[in-house]
């Protein structure tokens, strides 16, 4: 189950979880009245009386699924949940109000439900300023925390996209044991997925023809509120002043400071003009991909980034693979009823599928349930064939 506020990108979920899978709306509804709970978590000054709160007010049993149009079981279980809570109060993008800021009463309802539901295993996702405190606070002392890492992308095989995160792994006491440590896993597994030579922006490049018309006619279709665009003229007048403003400046640096030509990207929704740049030529890096702002253009090949490139630089797998006469099947990037631009949207919202794998996978493959009869060295065996 999942829980989205954004009715958008709910129904981008409902298009991609499988019709099982539930999909509620605000996450304070567990306290019935969401919008009631809310405002007065928010008159609470200290944080930890949020949490005790939170943790002391009945909860319903029950709340809307938009998955089935019907009310279903909030508290669904899971081996592991995996959870991102809401970043704006740590992250340096926003207020920075930390656990005084409106999000809290968001943060102290997810703890509630992971209290509630004692999954076995959990996954916290936050940007790299979040207070481990926060987290420890916020969740059972009944889990046991067992593996923390903050990292980029590129320790995991993505040299091309800079976006550090936190992540943080628990074990419930009650139905799950630590076999290995998971941290030391994870170092493994880094090392061994590290590519040579780096995975560079210029090898994102991959759209052909037809993707890029297609990605096109996406972003011209329903371009409201942000000027007025077309497949013959893509770029607003102020975006490509800036373009030539970051082409200029770009020539100007050093040039064992600079990129090579072929991996520079640059965002035009900031002014190069003012001094504000957001670009790759000097680490060779993209910049993070932010859930609103302008285009991501590659001015080597005098065009923007594909919706399907920057997915692809997220992670996700968007183009076909094929392996001998097996074929894997493509991301779906574009979703019925949803724009180019919410699409960009849940992108700038998303974890890096890559992190969030390899420390998920580390945590599952290092605890085992305490319900399982199974002989550590026969579990050795299967992690050592995994």
């Amino acid at each position: 189950s999942t829980c989205e506020i954004d009715s958008t990108m709910r129904r981008m979920l409902q298009n991609r979880f499988p019709h099982e899978c539930h999909v509620f709306g605000d996450i304070l509804d567990i306290f019935g009245d969401g919008r009631a709970a809310y405002n007065h978590l928010n008159s609470i000054s200290s944080y930890r009386d949020k949490i005790a709160w939170a943790n002391q007010v009945p909860t319903s049993k029950t709340a809307w699924c938009f998955q089935h149009d019907q009310y279903c079981d909030l508290f669904t279980g899971a081996t592991l949940r995996c959870g991102g809570f809401p970043c704006q109060d740590f992250s340096q993008a926003g207020m920075q109000q930390g656990t005084s800021g409106k999000q809290a009463p968001v943060v102290a309802a997810f703890g509630r439900k992971t209290k509630e539901l004692a999954n076995p295993l959990l996954t916290i996702e936050n940007v790299d300023r979040c207070p481990t405190d926060v987290v420890h606070d916020t969740f059972s002392s009944e889990y046991q925390w067992y593996c923390e890492a903050c990292f980029d992308p590129a320790a995991v095989g993505f040299d091309c996209i800079r976006r550090s995160r936190l992540y943080m792994g628990a074990l419930h006491e009650s139905s799950a044991t630590c076999v290995i440590d998971p941290g030391i896993l994870l170092q493994h597994t880094m090392h061994c997925i590290g590519r040579d030579p780096p995975l560079k922006p210029g090898m994102l490049m991959v759209a052909g023809t037809n993707d890029f018309w297609q990605d096109c006619w996406h972003l011209t279709s329903g371009d409201s509120g942000r000027g007025k665009r077309s497949s013959d003229q893509l770029l607003l007048a102020a975006e490509q002043a800036r373009l030539d403003d970051y082409v200029s400046k770009f020539w100007e640096l050093p040039h064992t400071n600079r990129c090579d030509y072929s991996d520079l990207v640059v965002h035009l929704g900031d002014s190069p003009a003012t001094g504000w740049v957001t670009w790759s030529a000097r680490h060779g890096v993209m910049p993070t991909i932010r859930r609103t702002g302008g285009l991501y253009y590659v001015p080597c090949l005098g065009r923007h980034l594909t919706l399907r490139e920057m997915y692809l630089s997220m992670g996700y797998p968007t183009y076909v693979q094929y392996v001998g006469y097996d074929a894997s099947l493509a991301y779906r990037v574009f979703t019925p009823q949803t724009s180019w631009w919410d699409a960009r949207r849940a992108l700038g919202n998303s974890m890096h599928v890559a992190q969030v794998g390899c420390f998920v996978g580390s945590l599952l493959l290092s605890s085992r349930s305490k319900e399982s009869g199974l002989p550590l060295s026969e579990l050795f065996q299967i992690m050592d064939r995994s």
